[in-house]
C-alpha cells in the first residue's frame, strides 16, 4: 500500500508511524485508519521491526474524525432516497476501520505512542490499546463525544475505564473538557510527561529496549497481559501462562539465552 496520509520508516530495529496530515493537526480519516493498520502488519510481518513508536507531524497528534465527514454525510443523507440505509451502510464501514485499528494494536508487537499535541476524540480512543503512552508537555487529551450528540468509540468504553477507574471516565466522557499533560498522567492515562524535544527520543529508546528482548516471549508476554486485564480470570490466566511459559521454554531464542548465561557462568568461576 503507498501510504498518502502516514509516515513509515524503520530506525534500527524500531517501526516508526507518523500521522501526517499537519494541515489539519492530522485529523483521522478511515484512509488513515486504513494505512495505520497496514503499517502495524507489515512491521508484525517484519523481523527486523522489534517495536513500535506512532506520533505525529506537526504540532499536533490527532485532532479527531475530520469534521468534513461528517458534513459530507450530511449532504449525502439530505439527496438519499433511504437515509437509514446509507447512514447504516457508512457507520459499518467507518467503525470496521476503527474496530480492525483497535484489534490490531491489542495484536501487535508494543506499541509506544509518542503523543506531542492536542488528541482528541478517535485521537484518544486509539492510543488506549497501546502498550506505553508518553505524553510531550505540550499534549492534550480530549473524549468530546457528548459534545457532539455522540458516545465513545474505538472500545473506549473497555478500555478507558480499565485504565482509569470507571468514575474518572464518566467525568471526562461526560464533561468532554479537554485535560492537560499533567492531568492525564495524574489519573494513569499516559506513563510519562516528557519536554517535546526529549519525547521521540525517549520513544525510540524505550522501542529499542523492548526490540532487544526475544520476540517469542514478547508476543506471547503481550498476549498474557491484554488478556488476563481484559478477558479471563484467575484459572484461565494461570492455564494459559503455563501453556506460554512452555511454549517459550521450547524456543531457540530462550535456549541460547541461558546457554550464553552459563557460558558466562563457568568463565566467572575460572576467574574467580
Amino acid at each position: 500500500m503507498d501510504y498518502e496520509q502516514i509516515l513509515y520508516e524503520v530506525k534500527g530495529r524500531v517501526a516508526v508511524i507518523t500521522l501526517n496530515r499537519p494541515e489539519v493537526l492530522n485529523a483521522w480519516t478511515p484512509q488513515m485508519g486504513q494505512e495505520i493498520i497496514d503499517a502495524l502488519e507489515k512491521s508484525n510481518n517484519n523481523d527486523k521491526a522489534g517495536a513500535v513508536v506512532i506520533t505525529g507531524a506537526g504540532r499536533g497528534f490527532c485532532s479527531g474524525a475530520d469534521m468534513r465527514l461528517f458534513g459530507q454525510m450530511a449532504d449525502e443523507l439530505q439527496k438519499a432516497s433511504d437515509p437509514e440505509a446509507l447512514m447504516q451502510k457508512s457507520r459499518e464501514q467507518l467503525t470496521g476501520v476503527i474496530d480492525l485499528l483497535i484489534r490490531k494494536s491489542l495484536n501487535s508487537k508494543p506499541i509506544i505512542g509518542a503523543i506531542n499535541g492536542p488528541a482528541v476524540g478517535i485521537g484518544a480512543t486509539m492510543t488506549l490499546a497501546w502498550d506505553v503512552r508518553l505524553a510531550s508537555e505540550k499534549a492534550s487529551f480530549g473524549f468530546v463525544f457528548t459534545r457532539l450528540g455522540l458516545v465513545p468509540e474505538a472500545g473506549s468504553s473497555f478500555l478507558l475505564p480499565r485504565i482509569i477507574g470507571i468514575s474518572k471516565a464518566l467525568e471526562l466522557i461526560y464533561s468532554g473538557r479537554i485535560i492537560d499533560a499533567k492531568e492525564a498522567s495524574e489519573i494513569g492515562l499516559v506513563d510519562h510527561v516528557l519536554p517535546p524535544e526529549k519525547l521521540m527520543p525517549t520513544a525510540l529508546e524505550i522501542a529499542e529496549d523492548y526490540a532487544k528482548r526475544p520476540s517469542m516471549a514478547l508476543r506471547l508476554a503481550k498476549e498474557l497481559i491484554i488478556k488476563g486485564a481484559f478477558f479471563h480470570g484467575l484459572e484461565e490466566a494461570l492455564s494459559l501462562e503455563r501453556e506460554y511459559f512452555i511454549r517459550c521454554q521450547l524456543s531457540p531464542e530462550h535456549r541460547e539465552i541461558i546457554r550464553a548465561f552459563l557460558e558466562k557462568g563457568k568463565t566467572s568461576s575460572a576467574h574467580a
